[in-house]
């Protein structure tokens, strides 16, 4: 609050000084808690940094448990025109011979005694009650919404289709065309379909029935009403064409995804640590001496250092993590060829998952202590400084509002005083 006084007397200068020096004086506690509040302020920036770059090291934490997923599997074909294979996170490595005898075919049949239908958009193809298909043992009742055959077509579609299909094909000429009704099951093999009306019914005949399709797996012929056939937990097969030569299935865990999730930690950590160095050593900077940044280290260090025997591997340097000449975590890909090299099973229980057992659980363990929502290292660190900010911010209000107080007092006193100068000075005038 800058200094309103304005005196009449010879001495006004001097009271505008003395207002000015004692309005300084009561400042400085102000000043001092400014550069607190600033400081605490840069503090919350610093350490969201801090959470930042630790809730990126969490990620990649987290990610280890995703690399045993389907997408670990390599998956290898040797006649991929004839079969094609994928796999699940329940696959297991292995290695199968598969030879496909017969594609099979599915039951499809045209309707007949049904009206002769020109436009399948309009007329009644059926009449107005119930219509059903039986489909072998399983009776499928419909609704259809208008009596036309585009509507049956949508009917079974939409109530039956995931059993069996229905189109529309023109039995007659492109002259004179006659839609009808097909249906198709949608299982391979011989099955037994009939579509029936009020009056009317329509049933296939054994010559529009399918068969199944046949393949052997490591010489044991199977016969399947399917082209998509499991071949062991978690791996699946499709047949595509009959084959003249046997065809070699193998399924196995590649190790890239793990290699690029550790090295995907090791750059999250060295941004972390960058970041811890940045306040380390240095003064000025916000966090320089707290104790945060020790309680930080020493977790980070925990990550490195953790420890969980299972397989033969101990910990995550087993696997070629460490540090290189310049202090910053690396993945020795020498060391992490030798120690996966078909041993993938084993590392993965040896990573194990975050909420159950292995190496997983105690990193992730480490990594909730430090960024956790309210309850985490970082977090708390983070609302105590705000916290701390703001009843800073309320203790400068407060103080300003004393010194806004002293000030107008100070100026009322020594308006009073310089008046009551100035007056005399004026009574000597007068008699001089």
């Amino acid at each position: 609050m800058a200094t309103l006084f304005a005196g009449s007397s010879r001495f006004s200068t001097d009271f505008s000084q003395v207002i000015d020096r004692t309005v300084a004086i009561a400042s400085l506690p102000l000043k001092l808690l400014q550069q607190q509040k600033t400081r605490l302020d840069e503090q919350t920036v610093a350490f969201a940094a801090l959470n930042g770059k630790a809730g990126a090291l969490q990620s990649s934490v987290e990610a280890l448990q995703n690399v045993f997923g389907s997408s670990s599997f390599g998956v290898s074909v040797s006649n991929d025109a004839a079969v094609s294979a994928k796999t699940t996170d329940a696959a297991v490595p292995g290695s199968w011979t598969v030879d496909v005898a017969s594609m099979g075919s599915a039951t499809t049949y045209i309707m007949t005694g049904f009206p002769a239908t020109a436009d399948p958009s309009t007329g009644n193809y059926i009449t107005g009650g119930v219509q059903t298909i039986l489909l072998g043992a399983e009776l499928i009742t419909l609704q259809p919404a208008a009596q036309n055959l585009r509507a049956v077509v949508d009917e079974i579609n939409k109530t039956a289709g995931s059993k069996v299909q229905a189109s529309i094909v023109n039995v007659g000429t492109t002259t004179t065309p006659n839609y009808q009704l097909s249906l198709q099951s949608r299982m391979l093999g011989a099955t037994d379909i009939t579509f029936s009306d009020d009056a009317l019914q329509s049933t296939n005949s054994n010559g529009q029935r399918g068969a199944l399709a046949s393949y052997s797996v490591n010489g044991t012929t199977i016969a399947t009403d399917s082209r998509t056939v499991t071949l062991s937990p978690g791996v699946t097969i499709d047949l595509k064409a009959t084959t003249t030569a046997s065809v070699s299935v193998t399924v196995s865990r590649s190790t890239l995804a793990l290699s690029q999730a550790l090295t995907n930690f090791a750059a999250a950590y060295n941004a972390t640590n960058a970041e811890v160095l940045t306040h380390r050593g240095n003064k000025n900077a916000a966090l320089s001496g707290n104790s945060v940044l020790y309680s930080l280290s020493e977790s980070m260090r925990g990550l490195v250092s953790a420890s969980s025997p299972s397989s033969g591997l101990r910990s995550l340097s087993d696997l070629g993590i460490g540090f290189n000449s310049s202090g910053e975590l690396y993945l020795d890909q020498a060391v992490f060829a030798s120690a996966t090299a078909g041993k993938m099973d084993q590392v993965k229980t040896f990573i194990g998952t975050k909420d159950g057992s292995g190496l997983l659980s105690k990193l992730s363990g480490v990594m909730t202590s430090l960024t956790k929502t309210e309850t985490g290292l970082l977090s708390t660190a983070i609302l105590t400084s705000e916290a701390s900010s703001k009843l800073e911010a309320q203790h400068i209000l407060e103080q300003q509002e004393r010194i806004d107080r002293l000030q107008t007092d100070l100026e009322m006193r020594m308006a009073a005083a310089d008046a009551l100068i100035a007056s005399l000075e004026q009574q000597v005038t007068f008699f001089t």
